[in-house]
């Protein structure tokens, strides 16, 4: 439920915090999350996307469908078994009822926008472990441009950086029937912020002066998408609506005998997170390194032959210690952590978010 809200609020138009800070009483130290039921967040998704943003909101839906599906929310039968299970109450039954009726709509509308052949009915009678394999069938007949066999682990290691402190490795990955030259054009990383615009507000390459220790803007020619480059990148990086982040990378980016692009951090900027009451801090990861890739299919499911190609984006971050203070209590959380813990959740939901939506960009 969390990654719908996620992806409900992480489309530019309609862009809002889900970290909004609401009204406490007087004296009261105001909660940091703000719920929403289920069927809004499903809602939200139906509604988005109009105009440039069309492909990106239809990739989400797919996304928010594989997780409800995967839930058990798109079948009637077992969402007829939650309401009746002991625990429920009346209220809890209404919300299961309104989230089935949006999660009907957003199969419909699904099924409408990839053109989906096979019949979704039977999505409706599907045990929640299956629900994913048929819509990978179904989209693998269907002629639309659409991962499939999605994946993202997160590896949270609480002492796996140096000097012993938290940092976070995801691995995302995913097949897609796209020409290798298409991939090139989206996973160039000039390409970040017009193929993953929820995500990259800016992605633009550089050049440094070590004398002068600024950086330069380097304009893009008309045609080079996709062409290799090695050098410098600023991006500006959106999460959950209004959490700004700037850094610069240092890239590699190769078209052959793979698509692929290595990063790590060179330099990192400023950023705020209004949620935590962070405002213009000038630094904000210590470790943002990683890769992606795009390499012919070896699984003979999703054949080379078929032009098939192997996704996988990898990500390993540590975030800053905002405080000096040491953790005090029994299980000696560090407060000044805060950005660690949630990176597990929060970088798997932006990895999956680009891994499934950009390999889809550019029409080439």
């Amino acid at each position: 439920m969390w990654s719908i809200y996620y992806h409900s609020i992480n489309l530019p138009t309609l862009r809002r915090s889900v970290l909004e800070l609401v009204q406490a009483p007087t004296g009261e130290a105001p909660p940091l999350l703000r719920l929403v039921p289920l069927s809004d967040a499903v809602n939200t998704v139906l509604k988005a996307g109009n105009g440039a943003h069309g492909r990106q909101a239809r990739l989400l839906r797919l996304q928010a469908l594989r997780k409800l599906a995967g839930m058990g929310l798109a079948n009637p039968a077992y969402r007829e078994w939650l309401s009746k299970k002991p625990h429920s109450d009346t209220e809890l039954i209404s919300r299961i009822n309104e989230a089935g009726k949006a999660v009907d709509l957003l199969a419909e509308r699904v099924w409408e926008e990839f053109k989906l052949g096979l019949p979704i009915t039977a999505l409706r009678i599907m045990a929640p472990p299956e629900a994913n394999t048929f819509l990978d069938e179904a989209l693998v007949l269907s002629a639309s441009c659409a991962p499939v066999a999605t994946t993202c682990v997160a590896c949270y290691s609480p002492r796996g950086a140096a000097g012993g402190e938290p940092i976070t490795t995801v691995t995302a990955g995913c097949y897609v029937r796209r020409d290798m030259d298409c991939l090139a054009k989206a996973f160039d990383p000039r390409s970040w912020h017009t193929c993953s615009s929820a995500a990259f507000t800016k992605s633009q390459r550089v050049t440094y002066s070590s004398a002068t220790k600024t950086f330069t803007d380097v304009p893009t020619i008309p045609g080079d998408i996709g062409n290799p480059w090695t050098g410098y990148l600023e991006e500006r990086v959106v999460v959950g609506g209004d959490a700004d982040l700037q850094n610069w990378l240092q890239i590699t980016f190769q078209t052959l005998p793979s698509v692929r692009v290595d990063y790590h951090l060179f330099k990192s900027g400023d950023f705020s997170i209004p949620a935590f009451f962070i405002a213009n801090e000038n630094e904000n990861v210590v470790v943002d390194e990683g890769h992606l890739l795009a390499e012919p299919s070896t699984d003979p499911t999703y054949p080379a032959g078929d032009n098939w190609k192997r996704i996988e984006l990898v990500k390993t971050v540590r975030f800053v210690d905002l405080t000096d203070l040491p953790g005090s209590n029994p299980w000696n959380i560090d407060p000044g952590e805060v950005l660690n813990y949630w990176a597990p959740v929060l970088i798997s939901e932006w990895l999956e978010s680009g891994t499934q939506g950009a390999v889809c960009c550019h029409n080439c």
